[in-house]
């Protein structure tokens, strides 16, 4: 079985434990295991899937085996905590919670896990502290209230106050993470050569250290139960404000900033006579100093480099750089090691941008560019497509097999920050919802993709189709990113 076939099974798997669909994930995860018996990213799948079964103990000693695989993973962490919380075995969750947490510093997951810990153990003033430090506020006043009533302040009952375990039964279940392999470096594959660096198989970022197809759902409101216990419920609009899934798409921004773009042009032509100092300020192409990428005209970006952050982009059409910076051109990335093959080609390579300062870049003559603001999404972008990005990011490269040699060469981000990519001239920038659908698309067609997806490269079937070009046939739940004609 080739490497992309366990992976397609492995999306599929993933989609289907997300639907609830477990008899069907079961199956698909024993075929990749029955091909690879120690593939990560299938124990991983399988660990996840006795959790939402509530097999708590096979979930323990699953991931507890993950743990000591790869003990710096802060996710893995996290679940092997969030397993041993649901089996009512709070010093243990408490235990690895706190690893987790020195590996990734205030995720706001964490801290809400380690309050349950805390309530459940009946430590209610350090509960207290982890649900204001995750921002949950309701959890936070409920805790002090149950502090409140056992010192004697709002009842007379000293009674211990006791935290009901099937009320933790309602627990958020794991979100649908691969924490081991770089589900990207898996799917698609490399024939070039491995350059001979470190391999880092973990990064560690305010981004989520993991690639991940869709956080779960969780539960919201509080529940009806007595005032003495704690329900999982109580925290669902919390962590719901702490990590709802943000769209990166703002398709209404790009045409904004088209119109605005036109107007101001119309501005500086009318000032041409006003004196040096005033044309300036209308010249001026930085339009907001605080932006780490900024969109100061259709085809232009303004980068603002800065040292902890990742800033990469193209240069072939730079327009200047203001202050202390260097530019390393960037090989190709594949699981984690630099590859031969440089990153956009030899033509018109990436670089990453070191230092301090700003760095004005052009589209390419005739081309736009358009924005997207990440917040931690996976996202799939078509290489061609891509020009730069900046924040926190891990990334990788590779390719969807098509046949004949005819690739889909595409680059993997995930992380927090912004992306540029670039459109020709007569292209503009569109989406396609899925929902549990199929979708087949011209591979000229199509920018990128996120969430719950499953792509293949099949050939097009359309009278008159360009059969050298295939098409990427799409199903589950997503968004494809589309370029369309502009119109004009």
């Amino acid at each position: 079985m080739r490497v992309d076939e366990i992976q397609i099974l492995l999306d599929q798997g993933r989609i289907a434990l997300n639907q609830g669909r477990f008899d069907e994930a079961s199956e698909l995860i024993d075929r990749v295991l029955a091909e690879d018996g120690q593939n990560e990213q299938a124990l991983n799948l399988r660990g996840l899937l006795f959790f939402k079964q509530e097999r708590f103990r096979e979930a323990v000693d699953l991931f507890q085996n993950l743990v000591d695989k790869y003990p710096e993973e802060p996710t893995l962490l996290m679940n092997l905590g969030l397993a041993y919380l649901k089996s009512e075995r709070y010093d243990e969750a408490v235990r690895e919670l706190n690893a987790a947490l020195e590996r990734n510093p205030n995720n706001p997951k964490i801290l809400n896990y380690l309050g349950l810990a805390h309530s459940g153990i009946g430590r209610l003033k350090d509960a207290q502290s982890y649900f204001v430090k995750a921002g949950s506020t309701k959890m936070a006043e409920q805790m002090l209230q149950l502090m409140k009533e056992k010192s004697g302040e709002s009842t007379a009952d000293d009674e211990e106050i006791e935290i009901d375990a099937d009320e933790i039964s309602a627990a958020p279940s794991v979100s649908a993470e691969d924490t081991i392999d770089k589900a990207f470096g898996a799917t698609f594959n490399a024939t070039e050569g491995v350059v001979d660096t470190p391999l880092v198989t973990f990064e560690t970022s305010n981004a989520e250290a993991v690639p991940t197809t869709k956080e779960e759902p969780l539960p919201s409101g509080l529940g009806d139960s007595d005032e003495s216990e704690i329900s999982m419920d109580a925290i669902g609009d919390e962590l719901l404000a702490n990590g709802q899934d943000a769209a990166p798409t703002d398709l209404l921004g790009s045409a904004v900033a088209l119109l605005k773009d036109r107007y101001e042009a119309v501005l500086e032509t009318a000032a041409a006579g006003k004196n040096l100092r005033e044309l300036a300020k209308l010249l001026e192409l930085t339009k907001d100093k605080t932006a780490a990428l900024d969109h100061v005209r259709t085809n232009i970006f303004r980068f603002a480099v800065a040292p902890g952050g990742t800033t990469m982009c193209r240069l072939a059409q730079v327009l200047g750089m203001v202050g202390d910076i260097r530019a390393e051109p960037k090989q190709k990335r594949y699981k984690g090691k630099d590859i031969k093959s440089i990153f956009g080609g030899d033509k018109d390579p990436v670089f990453e941008l070191v230092g301090t300062g700003d760095a004005y870049v052009c589209a390419p003559p005739g081309g736009s560019f358009f924005p997207l603001h990440l917040d931690r999404e996976l996202v799939y972008i078509v290489e061609d497509v891509y020009f730069g990005m900046t924040g926190d990011w891990r990334w990788e490269n590779g390719r969807l097999p098509g046949k004949g040699g005819n690739d889909l060469h595409l680059v993997q981000l995930r992380g927090e920050g912004a992306v540029a990519l670039q459109l020709r001239e007569s292209e503009r920038l569109a989406s396609i919802e899925l929902s549990s659908q199929k979708l087949i698309l011209p591979v000229t067609s199509l920018a990128g993709w996120y969430g719950n997806i499953v792509p293949v490269l099949v050939d097009l079937a359309f009278p008159h189709a360009r059969q050298k070009d295939g098409a990427v046939q799409f199903q589950g739940d997503g968004t494809v990113l589309v370029r369309v004609p502009s119109g004009k």
